[in-house]
């Protein structure tokens, strides 16, 4: 599943496949968050919110690999956290951290 950034004017580039870890936690706009990274809602959600197997994993240790993508916001877009986006896309997997 691809997962990219739409109509924006900015600039991006692809960083390169990583593993991340941290807690996940939910943002405002129904993606999820691990540390700096976001994960897109459309990788989360299934027909009613997130699917079980992501909503149980919420305030637990994960971990997730995928690919680290980092967005560069043009000058009239909202970007917090120094101008940039950072999003992990064409995730292989989301799971608790043993």
């Amino acid at each position: 599943m691809n997962h990219r950034i739409e109509d924006a004017t900015g600039s991006g580039k692809v960083v390169g496949i990583v593993t991340i870890s941290g807690i996940l936690r939910r943002s405002k706009g129904r993606m999820g968050i691990i540390g700096n990274m976001i994960i897109p809602a459309a990788f989360l959600e299934g027909e009613n919110g997130w699917k079980p197997e992501y909503e149980k994993l919420v305030g637990k240790r994960v971990e997730a690999r995928g690919e680290h993508y980092r967005y560069f916001c043009g000058p009239d877009e909202q970007c917090m956290g120094g101008g940039e986006i950072n999003t992990l896309r064409d995730i292989e997997y989301l799971r608790r951290k043993r």
